[in-house]
C-alpha cells in the first residue's frame, strides 16, 4: 500500500428536499475540499464523488483533491428515486475492481466511503440490504475501509451495518445542515487520516 494516501469515496442522494439546496452544498463542499487541501501535509487525499438517484454518476474518479471542481449539478436534481444498496454496493464492486487491477504499492493507506442520504425509501433492484451489508463488513474487516454516513435517517446505516460512531445525523431543519455535517465530516476524515 501506498503510506499517506487516502482516497474519499463520497457517494451523494440527489434526492434533497430542501429549497436551493445546490447553492448552500457547492459553498460547503468548497470548503470542505479547502480543509482536505490544507490537511494533506506529506500525505495525499484523492477523492471520487459519485451521486445517485435512479442511477449513478462518478463526477470525479480518484482525482487529486486540488484538482477537483464542484459544480452545484453535484448536489441536487434529483427524480425522487433513491437506489442506495445498488449505488454503494456497485461502487465497492468497481473501486475493489479498481484495486485489484492496479500494483499493490498504489493502493490508499486510508480508503473512507462517504454515504449520504436525506430519506429512507430505497428502490435498489439488485441489491438487499442484508448483501450490501454483509459487502460493508467485508470491505471494513478485510481490507479496512472506513464508512461514514450523513444522514437524516438512522435506520439506513443500521440496516447496512455501519456503526453508531460512524453516523453523522443531519437535521433538515437547520439551514446550515450541510455544513454542519461537512465540518464535522472534515473532522472524522482527519483522525483516520492521522491515526
Amino acid at each position: 500500500m501506498k503510506a499517506g494516501l487516502t482516497e474519499i469515496i463520497v457517494l451523494h442522494d440527489n434526492n434533497v428536499p430542501v429549497e436551493k439546496f445546490e447553492e448552500k452544498a457547492l459553498k460547503s463542499g468548497k470548503i470542505f475540499l479547502n480543509t482536505m487541501k490544507k490537511a494533506q501535509g506529506e500525505g495525499e487525499i484523492r477523492i471520487t464523488l459519485g451521486a445517485f438517484g435512479d442511477g449513478y454518476t462518478f463526477y470525479t474518479d480518484d482525482t487529486p483533491v486540488a484538482a477537483v471542481r464542484l459544480l452545484s449539478k453535484h448536489f441536487g436534481g434529483g427524480n425522487g428515486v433513491r437506489n442506495i444498496f445498488d449505488s454503494l454496493a456497485n461502487t465497492m464492486i468497481e473501486k475493489g475492481n479498481a484495486y485489484s487491477a492496479s500494483d499493490e504499492s498504489e493502493h490508499p493507506e486510508n480508503i473512507i466511503v462517504v454515504l449520504t442520504t436525506f430519506g429512507k425509501d430505497n428502490a435498489s433492484k439488485s441489491f438487499t440490504y442484508n448483501q450490501v451489508a454483509e459487502m460493508v463488513g467485508h470491505q471494513s474487516e478485510i481490507y479496512k475501509w472506513n464508512f461514514i454516513c450523513m444522514t437524516t435517517e438512522p435506520l439506513v446505516p443500521e440496516q447496512l451495518g455501519i456503526p453508531q460512531e460512524c453516523i453523522i445525523s443531519i437535521d433538515k431543519e437547520d439551514k446550515d445542515f450541510f455544513a454542519l455535517a461537512l465540518v464535522e465530516l472534515a473532522e472524522r476524515v482527519l483522525s483516520i487520516v492521522n491515526k
